[in-house]
């Protein structure tokens, strides 16, 4: 480091200092473009545009889905077009969304929580490769089981978006969004409503 002129030396010490106060938000500059996350903002995360609607902790979604004993569902209500010129699978969706504070716990028949995504329509849980089609626009409700002692107080949500990669030869599909590689497109503390 001795070689180095005064500015690089001071560009490295500040490097170094940014790295080292990233557990205590040095890197927060990095979210100032992330929109906060609003009910009823429309957000666009590649695949999908998306509008939270509403959010509510229930003590069931019968008979959609059924709750393990003594366990709550936090579920989102959401509106989601597909503005892409191709089908994209419901999985994409539940994979755009994150959080703190949820109490999400895995269902009985899984080793970790996940989203599972149901029609408001019929009251059917769609599988991860369902597909929403061009131009289509449907309402659906992503379903976290939660435990009892859920506090709504906690819940701070994020939404990711994704890359589209293109002439990809490591895939079948060499065209395709890329959900390995999400981005934050809109994140903070929403409101629950909460039903006993």
């Amino acid at each position: 480091m001795s070689r180095r002129s005064g500015a690089q030396r001071i560009g490295a010490i500040a490097a170094v200092a940014v790295l080292l106060t990233a557990p205590f938000g040095g890197l927060a500059e990095a979210e100032d473009d992330v929109e906060p996350l609003t009910l009823g903002d429309t957000y666009d995360l590649g695949p999908f545009e998306v509008r939270l609607d509403q959010v509510l902790s229930l003590p069931d979604l019968e008979p959609a889905l059924f709750t393990d004993p003594g366990r709550r569902v936090l579920v989102l209500d959401v509106t989601v077009t597909n503005p892409t010129d191709r089908a994209e699978s419901v999985g994409l969706l539940t994979q755009a969304w994150g959080g703190d504070g949820t109490g999400a716990v895995p269902w009985s028949d899984e080793d970790s929580p996940r989203l599972r995504a149901v029609s408001v329509n019929d009251a059917t849980e769609l599988s991860p490769s369902e597909p929403i089609n061009p131009g289509q626009t449907v309402r659906l409700v992503l379903v976290l089981q939660q435990e009892s002692a859920w506090r709504p107080e906690d819940l701070r949500l994020e939404l990711y978006g994704f890359p589209f990669v293109e002439d990809d030869p490591g895939t079948l599909d060499p065209n395709q969004w890329d959900p390995s590689d999400p981005f934050l497109v809109a994140a903070g503390p929403v409101e629950a409503e909460v039903e006993q």
